[in-house]
């Protein structure tokens, strides 16, 4: 539910820009997703690493190695309570804004056109493991231990209980139909 009211919350797209002079255009799209409640979450986690998790991504390999449109692309996934966002961001020169637009939009078409490769999914699941366990190791500023075991607390909460490891094995390579909300869909949730 959102701020207590009762409502659920709604998804709106729509379009954003400022006419201020800055060194460099930011593109951030957003995508409905589900919920972390929602079995498709963990469709929509692998989905978000496949597409811009790291430098080994689509749009990281086509839009900044193969074209040196940016110096930075990626993608996130976030569940909320009643709904959740996929996005994609970048930070482009303004005169390059177009062609980044076009290459984001190609790779999108093509994961939503085709079945994405398993290896690709096994490097995302990877990915998102290997994260979830260095966020372990992070200190205070200070080197003090404190919020390393909150931080542990919480992240075995997710991993034991949460069955957060089973879920994300579950995910594998579908051709159209995932839980990940209005994104692409290449994945799914499905044993």
């Amino acid at each position: 539910q959102s701020s207590g009211s009762g409502a659920r919350a709604e998804y709106k797209g729509g379009s954003r820009h400022s006419m201020k002079s800055f060194e460099q255009s930011h593109l951030l799209i957003g995508f409905r997703a589900p919920s972390y409640r929602d079995p498709g979450f963990y469709a929509a986690q692998v989905l978000s690493g496949v597409v811009g998790g790291g430098m080994s991504s689509r749009l990281f390999q086509e839009a900044r190695e193969n074209r040196g449109l940016c110096y930075s692309i990626y993608s996130s996934a976030w569940g909320l309570g009643d709904t959740g966002m996929l996005a994609i961001h970048a930070a482009t020169g303004t005169d390059m804004m177009s062609e980044l637009i076009n290459v984001v939009d190609a790779e999108l078409a093509a994961m939503a056109a085709t079945a994405v490769p398993e290896r690709e999914i096994a490097r995302a699941k990877a990915q998102l493991k290997a994260g979830l366990l260095m966020g372990l190791e992070a200190f205070d500023h200070d080197g003090s231990y404190i919020r390393v075991h909150r931080r542990v607390g919480v992240h075995l909460l997710v991993l034991l209980l949460g069955g957060w490891n089973e879920q994300l094995v579950r995910v594998h390579v579908h051709d159209r139909h995932s839980g990940a909300g209005d994104a692409p869909q290449c994945c799914n949730g499905q044993a």
